[in-house]
């Protein structure tokens, strides 16, 4: 599993949003939350455009 740490999720409705971006890549087979910022995700790869996905939802990729 790979685990992506998202910054500025404020609320249950936030790590939803993500949530349902990871689950929608193409080759993911599970997410589940590993923390107040971050999931845990398997399968994958996870694309290079992940970062900019994010943004796109108002949130920023942790180093």
């Amino acid at each position: 599993m790979e685990t992506v740490t998202v910054k500025g999720m404020m609320c249950d409705h936030c790590r939803a949003a993500v949530r349902r971006l990871l689950e929608g890549y193409p080759g993911v087979t599970r997410v589940e939350q590993a923390g107040p910022d971050a999931f845990a995700v398997e399968g994958g790869p996870l694309p290079e455009t992940l970062a900019q996905d994010l943004a796109e939802l108002g949130y920023g990729l942790a180093p």
